[in-house]
């Protein structure tokens, strides 16, 4: 098991290096400078004001419904978008927390503990999908092979009891979601209406490497 880790420790940077070529790294460091820029302008009637309560509304709305979709069933891929959910969510949080455009350390914590189970489970699916890559040899009689079916069922019991308690959880997200939404909702009152004018800030890495990226939207 210890070499099989270290086999895929060893081919995931290699992914990594592959993805971040020049021209997505330029993209990350225009994108990087543009809200350090913006973020050191205060003021309530600034763009990035109005950019921020939009994208805290949009992820809390997209959160709400996955946890609405997921529901009791344990599907990993379903589970797993929530937990990015999340993260994407707590972030936007944190940085109206970090600029003092809301101060709600209640909603981070409600995000970042459910954050923390799901990211627990995934880690442990991941660890299965590694043991099961593993070829066991015929001889089942050896004693080390017991012991890794008897750590496979270990793991298992494990990823339910975490389901179980993200399952019992759901209902503290929801309200984690709608908290959100009306920390938002008090960011766009404050910046007022129709002056959301200027470069909308765009942070995100979808574009493929191999086109060249606008700096304009």
């Amino acid at each position: 098991m210890r070499r099989r880790i270290g086999e895929e420790h060893e081919r995931q940077p290699r992914r990594l290096l592959a993805r971040l070529r020049e021209p997505t790294r330029r993209k990350v460091e225009r994108a990087v400078a543009d809200a350090s820029k913006a973020i050191g302008t205060r003021g309530p009637d600034q763009p990035w004001t109005v950019e921020l309560a939009r994208r805290m509304t949009g992820r809390a709305e997209k959160l709400r419904l996955m946890v609405a979709t997921v529901g009791r069933l344990y599907v990993p891929e379903r589970v797993h978008a929530v937990q990015i959910a999340t993260k994407k969510l707590r972030y936007v949080v944190e940085i109206a927390t970090g600029t003092r455009e809301v101060d709600d350390a209640a909603t981070v914590s409600r995000l970042k503990r459910v954050q923390q189970t799901l990211g627990r489970l995934h880690d442990l699916k991941v660890v299965r999908r590694l043991m099961r890559s593993i070829e066991l040899p015929t001889e089942r009689h050896q004693m080390w092979v017991g012991q890794f079916q008897t750590l496979d069922d270990h793991v298992e019991a494990e990823c339910r009891r975490l389901h179980s308690r993200f399952v019992t959880g759901q209902p503290m997200l929801i309200r984690a979601s709608e908290e959100a939404r009306e920390l938002a909702a008090r960011i766009s009152h404050r910046a007022g209406r129709g002056r959301s004018g200027g470069r909308i800030l765009k942070m995100s890495l979808g574009a493929p490497a191999d086109r060249s990226v606008s700096r304009r939207q």
